[in-house]
């Protein structure tokens, strides 16, 4: 999975190089349509929908990478539907593939 690290996620966390793992909350991931944030865009596949009192989670899959996404209000859709989400980077921490040393860290 690749995503473009914006300008002021990158200087947080230097260069590292080589590939990260990345590390959003479910609550820092939108649907693109109902939220005006720029950032990397990805087009998942809905797995599973969690309804939660009057928030649900969203279980995602796109290729062999899987996450969910938590949202502040109810949702309906059917399974497999091709989702539109945009990560908030500015939110984003950012690993070494080996799990150690933070490279960088949002709010």
């Amino acid at each position: 999975l690749k995503l473009e690290v914006p300008p002021s996620a990158a200087a947080r966390g230097g260069t590292p190089g080589g590939p990260v793992v990345l590390g959003l909350r479910p609550e820092d991931i939108y649907r693109q349509e109902s939220f005006a944030l720029r950032g990397p865009a990805l087009r998942p596949r809905l797995d599973l929908v969690e309804t939660l009192g009057d928030a649900a989670t969203l279980h995602c899959s796109h290729g062999e990478h899987r996450f969910k996404v938590r949202l502040k209000h109810q949702f309906s859709a059917s399974r497999d539907k091709m989702l539109d989400l945009v990560f908030d980077m500015n939110k984003a921490h950012f690993f070494k593939p080996t799990g150690e040393n933070i490279l960088g860290a949002g709010a």
